[in-house]
């Protein structure tokens, strides 16, 4: 079972890090509610665009907790933009 103790690195589409509290019991769709809104503040991302977290370049589904997704302290996060890139490179 995954400690509550330590931090998650959030990485938005921009390259901009911040370091939040690890909480296991924390839905996916809340993590990145919140980080949204945070990179949103700084102008590291629009916040009105939808955006989807991942980890190790897979989608983590929105109504799983970072526990059951496998995320533990330490883990870096990336938000994603939902619409595909035009270039057609996919991260």
């Amino acid at each position: 079972m995954a400690t509550e103790h330590g931090e998650i690195t959030l990485v938005a589409p921009n390259g901009a890090q911040r370091q939040e509290k690890y909480r296991p019991h924390d839905k996916v769709v809340k993590v990145l509610g919140h980080a949204v809104k945070e990179f949103g503040k700084e102008g590291a991302l629009d916040p009105d665009k939808d955006y989807v977290l991942t980890f190790g370049g897979t989608k983590l589904e929105d109504g799983q907790t970072l526990e059951q997704v496998g995320v533990e302290p330490g883990a870096t996060l990336h938000i994603r933009s939902k619409k595909k890139p035009q270039d057609g490179y996919a991260s």
